[in-house]
């Protein structure tokens, strides 16, 4: 008795990436957030749309809450070349995007709840299915991002 081969995945891999410039990791509030995203795959498996969201949401007990701070919706070129809407996007090449960041929520991590800000890149596929991978960071007050906290701040400014 011969056995089957595995069935084959009959989608090319698709490989969604989206990154903060430079690796931030920490940004302050009302700082400009710069970033990019890439695609490798989009034509291969006809994905027709990316989605960039920066967003907040809460995890821990209770419910919980997502706010979206800025969207984006890039229409992608079909397979025939660009479309009127799509320009000459080609996401398999780095695409980016900016927003300047609100002034809250504050990133937090408590033990009941935790506040967690990210950049989450969304791929449209055929059939309403799609494909998500994000980037975290921590939305910080001014003063945090620069490694000083407001009392230190004060201290700098009274003395002589």
């Amino acid at each position: 008795m011969s056995q089957m081969p595995p069935p084959m995945n009959p989608l090319p891999a698709l490989v969604p990436e989206v990154w903060i410039e430079h690796g931030a990791k920490q940004l302050a509030a009302g700082e400009r957030l710069d970033g990019r995203f890439r695609v490798k795959g989009w034509r291969e498996t006809r994905a027709y749309a990316c989605e960039v969201s920066v967003l907040w949401y809460t995890a821990g007990k209770g419910e919980e809450d997502t706010s979206v701070h800025e969207f984006l919706r890039y229409r992608l070129p079909d397979k025939d070349g660009p479309s009127e809407t799509a320009d000459r996007l080609d996401p398999s090449q780095p695409v980016a995007f900016s927003t300047r960041l609100p002034y809250s929520p504050l990133s937090y991590d408590g033990v009941i709840v935790k506040v967690c800000w990210c950049v989450r890149l969304r791929v449209l596929l055929p059939r309403d299915r799609s494909v998500v991978c994000e980037t975290s960071f921590a939305l910080v007050g001014p003063n945090d991002a620069k490694g000083e906290s407001p009392s230190h701040t004060a201290d700098k400014e009274a003395a002589p």
